[in-house]
């Protein structure tokens, strides 16, 4: 929800100093960002590689957001587990050489835990950033003192530790994501890959690549239909190629921030980033393009989300443990699932419902009814994203015309922009007043028989609130959006 307030409705009661340590991240952020622009990064290539790197993604078109999100990859655009492995994969090769010692092996520890923080800190400590560092900070600890570690154990620790932290980061989308998907890739990823076997060396790289994006997306998909309404086939094959693309670009532009003072370095760098970025690009609207891969327009409700998650649950004991009560269990989930998506088709196919939007300067409504809605004014994002299941619907646009009444399945709106009386007494559920008519509300009253008026944000607030003590005196009923917020009406 989004809530708006006047600039005197709200008082300051507290200010606190900058915090230094973020501060210092976001000035190293902003540098960084300039020297990739001056090193010869410019456009998208410049924008994918400053959210790889940096995690700085406003700059990341919709079309190429939309593009990563279709195929199942739109996690290689934020920094998150992938990025934070990857600096600690680079830092333990480099730092190998000093490691035949104790305190060796202490200090190269330290680096990488320092590097591994000051890298998530300058990306924005997103949880997904912080999750990986304080899982890498657990295992650098545990390697470094040469202790035993059970990756579930440190995955549940980094999580507990967190929630310390800030036990809001449950309800993230983020943090849900980020660690069911590398719960499901601890559990799932070796009994995936066992399924098949394969002699040839090359073959089974790509296969174990695929095992893990299989484990993650086992235990990701319910919560992107949850939250994301849709699922995508073509994960497979591009995260073959568009994680492999993504490691060379990170490692292509930290490369052309160490070379930056060369510049007949930084120029072949900058050309070859460019031509990999764009390659990449270029292949994520390829596959996001091809036919049936995407099912979109999926809405699950959240008891039905935990359904899914039982039935996996019950289905992954159950080939462990061959149980036949864990598989009675989960087709009981099926069941229970399939009547919940029953009732909620016939509930919306049934829906009937007229809403008014308050939006300032402007008038804007819909009517829902069975599976179609009809967008009556200036089309608004607010009224798209308003109801989600929208995505799933027959959309159709219509425009007010002053006079006309409007008539669309049960419901009928009468508008008034102007001076205009309508010579009979027709029935209307509503009469919208728009754009500041010069009416008089006991004669419109009179006009419309037991129809409610309704002043919109399109209409200045002190007439409206003159129009409402009008009505109210004459008990008439009149709403005013400004008060009351959308008008709703249900039959």
């Amino acid at each position: 929800h989004t809530c708006f307030i006047e600039e005197n409705n709200y008082t300051i009661v507290n200010h606190s100093g900058v915090n230094f340590v973020l501060d210092l991240a976001i000035k190293i952020k902003s540098r960084l960002l300039l020297q990739l622009h001056k090193n010869g990064l410019e456009g998208q290539e410049l924008a994918i590689a400053s959210s790889l790197l940096l995690g700085y993604d406003e700059e990341v078109s919709d079309e190429l957001t939309n593009a990563y999100a279709a195929t199942g990859t739109i996690h290689v655009l934020s920094v998150s587990g992938l990025h934070i492995g990857i600096v600690y994969l680079m830092l333990n090769f480099l730092l190998g050489f000093i490691a035949n010692t104790s305190r060796g092996r202490m200090l190269k520890g330290i680096l990488i835990v320092l590097s591994v923080w000051m890298f998530a800190l300058i990306s924005g400590l997103s949880p997904a950033a912080v999750r990986a560092s304080v899982m890498f900070t657990l295992l650098i600890t545990g390697s470094t003192f040469r202790l035993q570690t059970n990756p579930i154990n440190t995955l549940l620790a980094s999580a507990f530790l967190m929630l310390l932290w800030n036990p809001l980061l449950i309800t993230d989308v983020g943090f849900q994501l980020s660690y069911l998907a590398l719960g499901g890739i601890l559990l799932f990823q070796m009994p995936v890959y066992n399924w098949l076997q394969f002699k040839n060396k090359l073959i089974d790289k790509i296969w174990a690549l695929s095992s893990v994006s299989i484990a993650a997306q086992l235990t990701t998909f319910p919560i992107s239909l949850f939250y994301f309404h849709q699922f995508t086939l073509s994960f497979l094959i591009a995260n073959l190629l568009i994680i492999p693309l993504s490691t060379v670009i990170m490692y292509g532009a930290i490369l052309l921030l160490i070379f930056s003072p060369f510049e007949i370095l930084t120029k072949y760098f900058a050309f070859g980033l460019q031509l990999v970025i764009r390659s990449m690009n270029e292949a994520a609207n390829l596959m996001s393009k091809i036919p049936g891969t995407v099912f979109s327009n999926w809405h699950i409700s959240f008891i039905e989300l935990m359904l899914i998650y039982l039935m996996i649950i019950f289905v992954s004991l159950f080939l462990f443990s061959k149980s036949r009560r864990l598989l009675w269990l989960s087709l009981i989930c099926l069941f229970i699932f399939v009547c919940s998506t029953l009732i909620n088709y016939y509930n919306q196919m049934s829906r009937k419902e007229l809403i008014v939007y308050h939006i300032k300067n402007e008038s804007c409504a819909a009517i829902f009814y069975g599976h179609k809605i009809v967008q009556l004014g200036k089309p608004n994002k607010d009224v798209a994203t308003h109801e989600i299941e929208s995505e799933s619907r027959v959309f159709q646009k219509k425009t007010f015309c002053s006079g006309e009444i409007i008539s669309i399945n049960d419901f009928k709106i009468a508008v008034v922009e102007t001076l205009y009386y309508f010579t009979e007494k027709p029935i209307v559920d509503a009469v919208l007043l728009r754009k500041n008519p010069k009416i008089n509300v006991a004669r419109l009253g009179k006009c419309f028989p037991g129809a409610t008026l309704i002043a919109d944000g399109s209409n200045s607030f002190s007439k409206c609130i003159r129009w409402k003590k009008t009505a109210d005196s004459l008990h008439l009923k009149f709403w005013n959006t400004y008060e009351q917020g959308a008008f709703r009406l249900k039959k």
